[in-house]
């Protein structure tokens, strides 16, 4: 399993890779592609969403922020 992760809120990036948990088979190679990976909110997206919040956002909005912020930014 690989995934990534922080050192603390504001620290570094690094890739975190453990066993699977059932066992696994095989390596892998140069050019091998990890799918169904995951991104965690960045510093920005909390911030940026606490600031529509506070700025006139609504409390009633909240499910909505959080939801578009786990959802990354979106690609045209």
């Amino acid at each position: 399993m690989a995934s990534i992760r922080q050192t603390s809120l504001l620290g570094e990036k690094f890739v975190s890779l453990a066993a699977p948990t059932n066992g696994g088979q095989g390596r892998l190679s140069d050019g091998d592609v990890i799918k169904n990976g995951g991104r965690n909110p960045e510093v920005e997206d909390v911030l940026g969403a606490l600031s529509l919040v506070l700025n006139g956002g609504g409390i009633a909005q909240a499910k909505t922020i959080s939801t578009e912020t786990q959802q990354g930014p979106r690609r045209p």
